[in-house]
């Protein structure tokens, strides 16, 4: 018997651990709402009153590709921009540690990489691979767009700094300092070609005489 069978084949992959400070994501801005047209995203400016400034709840917000796209010296290989968004809770104390306020705050980072795609011919039309090619998918048709991109990433809180900007002009601001922990990984879809597949028996690690074993060992 022959069985065919769609899965997303690993082509590479790339893990990325970084300190980001604000030379690399700013200062802390207000959390806003991006699917709001009044959503600017200013930036926290802590009140002058306040003398200290301690942040939680770090979360990812959203993971979005911004860019993937053939390089152009590389052939197979593929320019990735991933961007992430990550939210915390800010909280300004005064002198007395009395606290003042809270403002949900964020910052983005963008993250970008070239990336082994493999190179790749396929026949196609308008964008699509159709059933004729692969008659498994029962007239279905999938998109071209290929490499598949799959992102997963970690964020943890290293330091927060009521940064007080002595300059001329120049306003007070809040300052983070995250780890991210990012890995990017890059997939097609491939065909897999069982021939005369059998389901396999497991192999008996336990047996009961009596006492009882498992792989020689006995209680």
């Amino acid at each position: 018997m022959e069985t065919n069978i769609i899965t997303q084949k690993l082509i590479d992959h790339c893990r990325r651990q970084l300190c980001l400070t604000y030379k690399q994501i700013g200062p802390a801005r207000v959390s806003v709402d991006c699917s709001s047209d009044s959503a600017n995203g200013d930036i926290v400016r802590p009140s002058q009153i306040a003398t200290s400034v301690t942040a939680d709840n770090l979360r990812v917000k959203s993971i979005y590709i911004q860019k993937k796209s053939p390089n152009p010296f590389k052939v197979g290989f593929w320019d990735i921009t991933v961007g992430f968004t990550f939210e915390y809770l800010l909280t300004f104390w005064d002198m007395c540690g009395c606290e003042i306020n809270s403002v949900e705050a964020g910052n983005a980072y963008s993250m970008k990489l070239t990336m082994n795609g493999v190179d790749i011919s396929c026949d196609y039309e308008d964008g699509m691979i159709f059933t004729s090619d692969m008659p498994f998918w029962n007239g279905a048709v999938i998109p071209l767009d290929l490499p598949i991109c799959r992102v997963a990433a970690h964020f943890g809180l290293l330091d927060v700094e009521l940064y007080r900007n002595k300059k001329k002009n120049c306003m007070d601001e809040v300052r983070v300092t995250v780890g991210f922990l990012g890995v990017v990984s890059l997939l097609r879809y491939a065909c897999l070609n069982l021939s005369n597949a059998k389901y396999a028996e497991a192999p008996a690690l336990c047996s009961f005489d009596g006492g009882f074993s498992c792989n020689g060992l006995s209680t």
